[in-house]
């Protein structure tokens, strides 16, 4: 991909080039929530570490590939379905199939020990605020 004269080309998680003015749908929190992903016939326990209304970012996920089918499951029961768009070393990206709202039971166990106004991050916001333990 060429990017245009004012647009610097940096590495992401997926390998591809994108353009650093990339901008991002939603914005993110960062969690620390343990959960489990479920897919293609088998399961194991993850680490949320940043959700957005659009998905999630995992650490602790091995053996995924982009593209993949996933269920991810927060340990109060509550699920949602999505598909892996980036892996890398442990670390993987999940775009859910649907946008999450903010009464969603799944968006609920998340971000319920996030202080959502320090919490937000923007793509390029520093630093990026934690909210768990």
């Amino acid at each position: 991909m060429l990017a245009a004269s004012n647009e610097a080309i940096v590495p992401s998680p997926t390998g591809f080039d994108h353009p650093a003015t990339e901008v991002r749908k939603h914005d993110r929190l960062r969690v620390r929530e343990a959960a489990i992903i479920y897919y293609r016939k088998t399961f194991q326990s993850v680490v949320i570490v940043d959700v957005s209304k659009g998905g999630v970012a995992l650490e602790g996920a091995g053996g995924l590939f982009t593209g993949d089918r996933v269920n991810i499951t927060t340990l109060s029961g509550n699920s949602v379905p999505g598909v892996v768009r980036w892996w890398l070393a442990g670390r993987c990206g999940i775009q859910f199939d649907e946008e999450l709202d903010e009464r969603a039971p799944f968006w609920r166990d998340v971000t319920s020990r996030c202080d959502r106004d320090h919490a937000r991050m923007h793509a390029y916001a520093k630093p990026l605020w934690s909210c768990g333990p």
